[in-house]
């Protein structure tokens, strides 16, 4: 600690316009920073230094030093002549998240993106908060990095995982409240070390010195940036005024040409349209992927002009083209689907690759549902679905405890049998038409066809699920249709209503965003039940059992599979359904149906459930991957009759 005492009492001393680098030498300046960084120095000394340094001001030399010393203790990984799209923010303008779509399409354009980035500090979204909404792991290692880049052309670079010597500063940081050099240094950290930049400084003061930065750091790398600030006090390239503009490159900074919303193939509005580029305190994480998504499934207007705008000057500098040109290179990864796609082959991937790491794969599906369910709504809201439903021709539906009713009076097990092309644990599974498959699993003689619906992990859509119904409504004693989905609000249960399902899945696990949105379990279930759907709630522990039966569940799933960690326990099933019945009264009891869910995969497994007394199996990955379903689904049905 005695580089910060000793800096603190030469700072203190000084005269106001003495600052860092002319008070201290290179060698102490170096020795303050480190001691910064160290986790175990004093809290209140480094504290004041941060203090004293913002308040006589930075600098581009003492932004130069820290981004040294915070670079050389960073983790890197290596993505050759990759680009990035950053903004010192506190432009104070609260506009909504522009350079994590615009990092998506210019992936989409063929440049390597490796997009930098944190949870927000100054306000409600950060990149990494509205990458994390849109399904991405965000801990990933290197070479996990390195792995999904090689696949999508695209890699997030969450900041904890990869400058880990800031993680004891993020305390005193929050408390001092003030902006201090780490907010200044950011746009130079990108652990990647990006060939191309658009860099955007949001406080005019500030200019000079972010470009002094980048001039200094070019000198020795092959960095290419622009360094852009509008006349409207962004951080970013404006669609609607013109943008102050520096090009750096080899040490050399040159004036570039003030670009204007022309330059980009803009036309000048008749109306002044930048409200719509903002959103109270910038808008949540929720808001701001859905509006991604809007953007990037084709929408127009002045916020699609705002993020293509970025892409295009990004590919600009890499060499892409003129404005125009790499205007039009954008506005086609967008049109033509290219952009939106990489949305979720990202997520996917970069799932599949952390998988081995035990990450919260049940809350990141969550975050992405909440967000697909917020765009529906603004589509069509909540009360426009719901009189669509009511008034609509809707057919009718089987109950499912009736179906396990019936077959328990029977002293049988029914087969609940799974479509989907995909899942978090497995990958890819298979690429069968589901269609078909569906109405070959009924033809078999199952009870239960369980459809997947959710579009990114599992690659299923309503639409599939209701081509299924409509498949299935021929077969003599069709089976039931299920929506399987990460299900936590009352649009959802109408959607599925809508699209043919006779039931669907409630998950205990995923309450918290049931309450995040204002609903409950016992809600949901009686919420269905209005709608002629018995649900089938899914659990993983005592606690959930006891959460289930209080909430009045009739149909209980008990997943074999740790959400978490992927691994399958196939004794799950009997151990709650024995703890239910030691804990609850049989009054408690009376009607409900246990099913065995995941890691069902022979005839034998089929049998061990029908031992427990349990009413149903449900049959998925092994059944998607056989050579022939039908005749699985026989033998299975003759071991348990």
């Amino acid at each position: 600690m005695a580089a910060m005492q000793t800096a603190l009492k030469k700072l203190v001393a000084a005269p106001d316009a003495d600052g860092f680098e002319t008070l201290l030498t290179a060698d102490e300046r170096r020795k303050v920073i480190e001691e910064l960084l160290e986790a175990s120095a004093d809290a209140t000394l480094k504290a004041a230094v941060l203090t004293l340094l913002a308040c006589k001001g930075e600098s581009a030399s003492m932004v130069d030093d820290f981004s040294t010393v915070l670079l050389e203790k960073a983790t890197h990984c290596a993505l050759p002549d990759c680009c990035d799209i950053v903004g010192t923010g506190g432009d104070g303008k609260n506009t909504l998240n522009i350079s994590t779509p615009a990092s998506l399409i210019a992936a989409a354009m063929g440049l390597t993106v490796a997009k930098h980035g944190n949870r927000s500090a100054s306000s409600n979204s950060g990149s990494a908060d509205v990458i994390e909404h849109l399904g991405a792991c965000l801990t990933l290692t290197p070479e996990q990095v390195e792995a999904v880049a090689s696949k999508t052309r695209y890699a997030f670079i969450f900041a904890p995982c990869f400058h880990p010597s800031l993680k004891c500063l993020a305390p005193i940081r929050k408390q001092l409240g003030i902006k201090t050099v780490f907010n200044i240094v950011g746009p130079l950290l990108n652990p990647a070390g990006p060939r191309f930049m658009l860099a955007g400084v949001g406080k005019r003061d500030k200019v000079d010195l972010i470009v002094s930065a980048f001039e200094r750091k070019s000198k020795h790398t092959a960095l290419k940036v622009l360094v852009v600030h509008s006349e409207d006090g962004l951080d970013k390239i404006s669609p609607v005024v013109p943008t102050h503009s520096w090009l750096v490159e080899s040490g050399q900074v040159t004036k570039y040409t003030l670009l204007k919303p022309a330059d980009f193939g803009l036309a000048p509005s008749a109306e002044d349209t930048t409200g719509m580029l903002y959103y109270e305190g910038g808008g949540s994480p929720v808001e701001n992927a859905a509006m991604i998504l809007s953007v990037l499934d084709g929408g127009r207007g002045v916020v699609a002009d705002f993020v293509c705008v970025q892409a295009a000057a990004l590919a600009h500098v890499a060499g892409k083209g003129t404005l125009g040109e790499c205007m039009q290179l954008a506005r086609a990864a967008v049109r033509d689907g290219a952009a939106r796609k990489l949305v979720d082959d990202y997520a996917s991937a970069s799932t599949q690759v952390a998988k081995d790491r035990s990450t919260d794969i049940l809350a990141r599906i969550i975050k992405r549902r909440a967000v697909d369910v917020h765009l529906a709504r603004l589509r069509l809201p909540f009360e426009s679905l719901e009189a669509r439903v009511r008034d609509g021709a809707l057919a009718a539906t089987l109950n499912l405890a009736a179906i396990f009713d019936a077959h328990a009076a029977l002293g049988k097990v029914g087969i609940c049998a799974e479509l989907k092309r995909a899942s978090p644990s497995e990958g890819h599974i298979a690429s069968s038409d589901l269609v078909a498959l569906g109405k070959a699993y009924a033809t078999a003689g199952v009870q239960v066809i369980s459809v997947l619906t959710e579009p990114v992990w599992f690659q299923g859509s309503l639409d599939v699920m209701q081509n299924v119904r409509q498949a299935v409504d021929s077969v003599a004693k069709r089976p039931a249709i299920l929506r399987k989905d990460f299900i936590f609000s009352k649009y959802q249960v109408l959607e599925a209503r809508q699209h043919g399902a006779d039931s669907l899945l409630l998950i205990v696990a995923a309450m918290g965003a049931m309450e995040e949105h204002g609903e409950s379990l016992k809600g949901l279930i009686e919420y269905s039940r209005k709608w002629d759907m018995e649900p089938l709630v899914e659990v993983v522990s005592e606690e959930e059992v006891d959460t289930a039966l209080s909430a009045g569940a009739k149909v209980i799933g008990v997943n074999n599979r740790d959400l978490k960690t992927f691994k399958v326990d196939l004794n799950r099933t009997g151990a709650l359904k024995r703890y239910a019945e030691t804990k609850h009264p049989p009054s408690a009891l009376k009607g409900v149906h246990w099913l065995a869910l995941s890691g069902i995969s022979t005839s034998e497994h089929v049998q061990a459930v029908k031992n427990l007394k349990a009413s149903g199996v449900l049959v998925g990955t092994s059944l998607m991957r056989s050579d022939d379903p039908a005749k699985m689904i026989s033998v299975c049905l003759r071991f348990i009759r």
